[in-house]
């Protein structure tokens, strides 16, 4: 698949293979490797192709940071509430931190 960035573990590039749910349909779900056998299966919702390109020392591709951020607090606590997990923020003179526990 051509728009995939080489395996990360072995630079196989001619043998990567998107998996899908549903006989093709869709996006994919994960990238498999066959080079080293390498899967990548990120959390559901997330952009598999995205992420498997995605190599350390980048910044990841947030358009506007500000507005990611005001959705995940839009949805982040209803998500965390149904998950039964506990999501707090703390905002210091130094960065922001997330801090989570489960029930």
């Amino acid at each position: 698949m051509s728009d995939l960035k080489p395996c990360p573990f072995c630079g196989e590039a001619e043998h990567l293979y998107p998996s899908y749910r549903n006989m093709g349909a869709g996006k994919p779900y994960a990238i498999d490797c066959l080079g080293c056998g390498a899967d990548y299966v990120p959390r559901d919702g997330m952009d598999v192709i995205a992420m498997w390109n995605r190599r350390a020392g980048e910044k990841p591709q947030i358009a506007d940071p500000s507005k990611a951020f005001s959705a995940w607090l839009a949805e982040g606590p209803k998500l965390a509430k149904a998950a039964g997990v506990y999501v707090g923020i703390t905002v210091s003179d130094g960065p922001l931190s997330l801090h989570g526990s489960s029930k």
